[in-house]
């Protein structure tokens, strides 16, 4: 049974952190989040970008706990906030139950959610599939924010960087978006 991890927030008062204080673009490698973290997936903040990395199974409590930290997100960011999911190559295709469970945890994100993203890691046919399924899934269930599918973190962040609106007065940058994926992409690989 793998172990989840939940993870206190950074302070929001400017206190430092000890993990990082090195400017990353516009925010503090500190004010990346992250937020709980098992084998299977992480989930972390970063102004008002929410990430979800999917590694291995995509579960019902997982989904509901990231909802729960999406609407959090959202009140701290009542302008609005981007949510970027990346689904590795090592990730089981969701079931029927969970993708339902996806598609509730979006459509519960609305009017807060300014851009959302799925991010399918990889190449080669399998991940063609993977992307064509939800580009199909997509124009079954109608969002009131923009969705897309990606085939890389970078195209996915320099698309959110152009769409959300700015957190604390500040451009969110696509290298920040970037950082937040890639710190929890190491966390997920540094976790036992």
């Amino acid at each position: 049974m793998a172990t989840l991890k939940l993870y206190k927030p950074i302070p929001r008062d400017g206190a430092p952190h000890a993990l990082a204080s090195k400017p990353i673009s516009g925010f503090h490698a500190s004010a990346i989040r992250v937020l709980e973290l098992d084998r299977d997936h992480a989930v972390g903040a970063g102004a008002n970008v929410l990430a979800i990395i999917w590694r291995h199974h995509t579960t019902i409590a997982a989904i509901d706990r990231a909802e729960r930290h999406l609407h959090e997100l959202m009140a701290d960011y009542p302008a609005g906030v981007g949510l970027l999911q990346l689904a590795e190559p090592t990730a089981a295709p969701p079931s029927g139950v969970t993708r339902a469970a996806l598609a509730a945890m979006l459509k519960s994100g609305s009017p807060g959610i300014k851009s959302s993203s799925l991010v399918y890691a990889g190449t080669g046919f399998h991940m063609a599939a993977a992307r064509a399924f939800v580009t199909g899934l997509r124009m079954l269930t109608s969002f009131s924010f923009p969705h897309e599918i990606f085939a890389t973190v970078d195209q996915a962040a320099d698309w959110h960087a152009r769409l959300l609106p700015r957190a604390h007065a500040r451009y969110t940058a696509k290298q920040d978006i970037v950082a937040l994926a890639d710190r929890l992409t190491r966390e997920l690989d540094e976790s036992p």
